[in-house]
């Protein structure tokens, strides 16, 4: 009982909220209604793939991190599916008994069993679903970069001959520079106005993803996720991630934070380098010719370094 109530005041912090009262920490009930309380905040972590990887599930979800459900979580440790719901005065001390409210549990039993009994419904069970919630998600920000000029642009060039307006961007890049505290993309943009008339855009943008107000008390990585798409800028888009590592056309795991005990972390997204990664390809007569890659939403999956859970 000392363990699961350090253990759920433990997560209760991670999350940002109030402990277990004395009361709650008093009665076996109320600490499985605090449990139920807090399990739907945590990811599930069998949702992942075998690296701990959620792309997959994210591009065929609609984004949507999986969280931690009770009836799936009972179901899966073979335990009653109405665990929250029924508490024994005197957990394990009857161990044949067949009751409404065993009756009522599911039929997923532990191998051997054919019923519920009374100690299936204590407090061994509140410890195998607490070991479960040790991920939590978290909604990243874009911080901007302070003192750094992360945007870079070539400007809108033109010229006679392509290989003359390459070799002008080449000599002119970047051109610009500024500070701007928006989503990371890339886009190549060029216009054919005629056989000899080129129109030529390159502009890029790097920021830090940071996640913030994390506890202390624990140690923790951070997984950090974007969608990726084309941008919107131009009519004709394809996307390219212009040589940035780790961006896909979708959902994907941009980068692996190991545990720390830091209150903030963060990572860089995007090229820092000042030069073009991926020429647009020569237009055709008044085509437009676009391609590069934007970042459109993110998120994080916070794991939590909690040894014995």
């Amino acid at each position: 009982m000392s363990w699961i109530e350090n253990a759920l005041n433990e997560r209760a912090a991670w999350l940002g909220q109030a402990p277990l009262s004395v009361p709650e920490a008093n009665n076996f009930a109320l600490m499985k209604n605090f449990c139920a309380g807090l399990l739907p905040s945590f990811v599930d972590p069998t949702r992942a793939d075998s690296s701990g990887d959620y792309s997959a599930y994210l591009d065929a979800h609609e984004g949507e991190l999986p969280v931690l459900d009770v009836n799936e979580v009972a179901t899966r440790l073979r335990m009653p599916t109405n665990y929250f719901q029924y508490s024994p005065t005197l957990w394990g001390s009857a161990k044949t008994i067949t009751n409404a409210q065993t009756a009522a549990g599911g039929v997923h039993f532990p191998a051997g069993q054919t019923g519920w009994t009374d100690a299936d419904y204590g407090p061994a069970g509140l410890r195998r679903i607490i070991g479960q919630m040790v991920w939590t998600k978290a909604s990243p920000s874009w911080t901007g970069v302070p003192g750094e000029n992360n945007v870079r642009y070539c400007g809108s060039l033109s010229a006679d001959y392509w290989d003359n307006i390459i070799r002008d961007v080449a000599e002119y890049w970047p051109g610009w520079t500024w500070n701007e505290a928006t989503p990371p993309y890339s886009i190549c943009w060029s216009y054919a106005l005629c056989e000899e008339l080129f129109i030529f855009e390159y502009e890029k943008i790097w920021n830090d993803l940071e996640v913030s107000g994390l506890s202390t008390q624990c140690e923790h990585g951070v997984d950090f996720y974007l969608k990726c798409g084309v941008p919107d800028i131009c009519m004709l888009e394809t996307f390219d991630n212009q040589g940035v590592p780790n961006i896909k056309d979708g959902y994907s795991r941009i980068a692996q934070v190991a545990a720390d005990i830091q209150d903030r972390i963060a990572v860089r997204v995007g090229d820092t380098g000042d030069a073009p990664m991926n020429w647009c390809d020569k237009p055709h007569p008044n085509e437009e010719n676009a391609r590069g890659w934007r970042a459109w939403e993110k998120m994080a999956v916070i794991r939590w370094d909690v040894p014995g859970d």
